[in-house]
């Protein structure tokens, strides 16, 4: 008894080490991403009513991980990028705890020590644990709110309910996507605890009278047009969301191992979901819609044909980036159980060991070279070179803002409402700093038709994002 108590411990020792090792190992050498100076910007505004009035203004998600993060920073004082990316770095590691408790819940110790597995070893949860955004704090707290649910779902405790209820409100203010939550309950309920429908009608209206003094806000957001970039889903969307998933976000950099990597997952969730067996000399497919077999098919699959069909109305999703967070730790914790539903303990290690050469082989890309746009690299050079009287002008969504996070005085910042008129707005400067997020812009063919050229460089980091810089000499206007 107590080896095996020593053996359990330092299995979750060994597992707890090596995730916060992944997730924290080179967590301030990406310069700040675009979204990342967003968070900056939320979280440095002076009081608490401008930082709400900037947050329903400038956000597509509710104002609890900002809020949060507000406080982890000392009200804004202290912004330096690996302070904040260690915030959702705590938050994977709770989400980590949570796949283990509801993965020993539903289906044993054994799939929960594989799903943790796959969980720590996962390049899209490292990629989004050193990200300074909500991506992480969602994905906790959607697997403890499925945790406590079923908990209540399978005793009937009204603590558990009311432990994940209070977890749901906090989802809801983390992410909209919790909404899809509420309807996924219901439908589980419907299915497998009638008798505890009462209970549960009860507890989802608190949720809804508690989130509703927001709801006025989420319908102002999703009116303005702010990610009309995104078209509704193709038919070609699954692959890329299975894709995501299973290799993280640049999957497209080796396609060879990502086809791999996605049949081999594919493989081991199927088998997960239909709760095959491989102990018998012949294949048995003893899926048996049970109430935990039943929780784990209905809580990933019916948020993801809800947000899929919002997204012919309203489109949502991007392959599967960052937005079905909500269901990753399912993900892991189905194609877990397939990995366990093998017999033989030496063949599940040598698969679960090909899980893991593949995560590798992607974590290693991911830590090898620069993921994100170098505006720390930008600022340097500008700052070091720039001289009294510079200015910039930036073709980059934040118009030159995002710099200013690292620092370029002495450089002033300037717009242009028609470019026709630059000559204009730049006479009266001898130089000007050019930047543009892709290379070859209609701005930066304007200029070189008409502007000596003085300096210019195009950096391209691993994949494939680009940032052009150019300071020109405009003395002559």
């Amino acid at each position: 008894m107590r080896a095996i108590m020593f053996r359990k411990i330092f299995i979750i020792i060994l597992f707890a080490s090596v995730f916060v090792f992944l997730s924290v190992y080179r967590i301030g050498v990406e310069s700040i991403w675009n979204d990342e100076w967003l968070t900056v910007s939320d979280i440095t505004r002076p009081n608490l009513p401008d930082f709400f009035r900037f947050i329903k203004v400038n956000e597509d998600t509710p104002p609890l991980y900002f809020l949060l993060l507000r406080w982890w920073s000392l009200n804004g004082t202290k912004i330096d990028m690996p302070r904040l990316r260690m915030f959702s770095a705590l938050w994977a590691f709770a989400g980590l705890a949570g796949v283990y408790l509801l993965a020993k819940t539903l289906n044993g110790k054994r799939s929960a020590i594989l799903a943790s597995l796959l969980y720590i070893t996962s390049p899209y949860i490292v990629w989004y644990a050193q990200e300074a955004r909500n991506v992480m704090m969602q994905g906790a707290l959607s697997v403890i709110s499925m945790y406590f649910f079923y908990k209540f779902a399978r005793d009937g405790c009204r603590k558990h309910l009311v432990l994940s209820s209070f977890v749901l409100v906090a989802g809801l203010y983390t992410h909209y996507f919790f909404l899809f939550l509420i309807p996924t309950q219901f439908i589980y309920i419907w299915f497998y605890r009638k008798d505890l429908m009462r209970e549960w009608l009860f507890s989802a209206a608190v949720v809804t009278a508690l989130f509703a003094p927001w709801v006025p806000v989420m319908i102002n957001q999703v009116k303005i047009a702010r990610i009309a970039w995104l078209e509704p889903p193709t038919l070609y969307f699954p692959i890329q969301f299975f894709a995501a998933f299973c290799t993280g976000l640049y999957y497209k950099i080796n396609d060879l191992w990502a086809i791999f990597a996605v049949w081999i997952y594919l493989i081991f969730f199927i088998a997960g979901i239909l709760r095959v067996s491989f102990r018998e000399k012949t294949l048995n497919l003893s899926f048996k819609p049970d109430n935990r077999a039943g929780f784990a098919v209905i809580f990933f699959f019916a948020p993801l044909v809800m947000a899929y069909g919002v997204s012919f109305v309203k489109p949502v999703l991007y392959e599967g980036k960052r937005y079905l967070m909500l269901i990753l730790p399912l993900f892991f914790l189905i194609a877990g159980e397939g990995i366990s539903r093998i017999g033989r303990r030496k063949l599940v290690f040598a698969l679960a060991a090909a899980v893991i050469v593949f995560n590798s082989y992607f974590l290693y890309d991911l830590y090898a070279g620069l993921q994100k746009r170098p505006w720390d690299k930008l600022s340097g050079i500008i700052r070091k070179n720039a001289v009294q009287g510079d200015i910039l002008y930036s073709a980059d969504y934040t118009k030159g803002k995002i710099l200013y996070y690292y620092g370029i005085e002495p450089v002033k910042r300037v717009d242009l409402e028609d470019i026709k008129l630059f000559k204009k707005t730049f006479r009266g400067h001898n130089r000007v700093w050019f930047v543009a997020d892709v290379d070859n812009t209609p701005q930066q063919r304007l200029f070189d038709g008409v502007l000596p050229v003085i300096f210019s460089r195009l950096f391209v980091n691993s994949a494939g994002l680009q940032l052009r810089l150019t300071l020109y000499d405009t003395s002559q206007l």
